[in-house]
């Protein structure tokens, strides 16, 4: 790792424009959909057979373009390469590399680029829309497309024992050019039922909890938290898991899950009758009920 010891800085704010991961053994694979699993274990595979690839006579990048909406596993993603890899991940800090001059930006995409060839790594552009957005509005400065033009030189130059990563909340607006340097472009979605069944598997194996007991109260947990994405169903029921130590309860229930799902979704208890109406919609019993107003009074 001593070739990553000098980290690029922006010449304008002095800071750091990018930040060095490496996984351990510990890191945990990453709950998405097969199909997602499925490519990105070949475009692992890819890379791991790129010399034979080149050998046939086929031109060889090891690219990823990761979309989708927040929260839905492209950082993840990108760590989980890593993992498989080995490799170091150098992701962009995007404060970082923006410069207020334009000029700078471009000279700072170079000192990134110049930065990870320095040894065999993952460069991973998080929000990448933010330097790769589309450049044919005519409200546009020409020295913007000079800072696209510059991104797009620098992916075409960059190392083939290397792998370039992009992530984006914003396909829509990228230029369509850059699409076309990416050998792989994988969708994330928000977490289905049996995802999400596996994230509160997952979230809950190391607490006291009776949630994974019942599986129809189970799967109308899973119902109440559709259409959340993977970071915000970890941030739900970590909140129960929280609230249950808090205030000593000895387990966590389906039904302290249920009510921070409320409070996501509502940002408060709107009203005493709403709340109740929404928990025996999801299978809370009335006895259920009254120990969720007795901790609610501080019983």
């Amino acid at each position: 790792m001593d070739d990553f010891s000098t980290k690029p800085v922006d010449s304008e704010s002095r800071m750091e424009m990018v930040d060095i991961f490496i996984p351990d053994k510990s890191f945990e694979v990453p709950i998405l959909k097969h199909y997602v699993h499925e490519e990105i274990d070949g475009f692992i595979k890819s890379y791991w057979q790129r010399d034979e690839i080149l050998r046939a006579g086929i031109e060889m990048v090891s690219s990823l373009l990761l979309y989708g909406p927040p929260g839905c596993g492209k950082t993840t993603v990108a760590r989980f390469v890593a993992y498989k890899t080995g490799l170091p991940l150098v992701t962009v800090r995007l404060d970082g590399l923006i410069s207020s001059l334009l000029g700078s930006t471009a000279k700072n995409i170079r000192r990134i680029f110049d930065y990870a060839s320095k040894r065999d790594c993952i460069l991973f552009l998080d929000e990448f829309d933010v330097v790769a957005k589309l450049t044919d509005d005519k409200h546009e400065l020409g020295e913007l497309k000079r800072v696209v033009n510059s991104l797009l030189q620098n992916i075409d130059d960059f190392s083939q024992n290397s792998i370039l990563i992009a992530a984006t909340n914003h396909h829509e607006l990228l230029d369509p050019a850059v699409w076309r340097r990416f050998s792989k472009i994988i969708t994330l979605e928000k977490p289905n039922k049996e995802e999400i069944i596996q994230l509160i598997k997952l979230y809950t194996k190391n607490t006291n909890s009776n949630v994974m007991e019942n599986e129809k109260k189970l799967e109308m947990l899973a119902a109440a938290l559709d259409g959340i994405s993977h970071a915000d169903v970890k941030t739900v029921v970590n909140n129960a898991i929280k609230k249950s130590i808090i205030n000593k309860k000895d387990m966590t229930n389906n039904w302290d899950i249920l009510q921070e799902v409320y409070i996501y979704r509502n940002h408060r208890i709107i009203s005493e009758n709403d709340f109740i109406k929404y928990l025996l919609q999801y299978g809370v019993t009335q006895k259920e009920i009254a120990i969720i107003m007795i901790f609610r009074l501080g019983g």
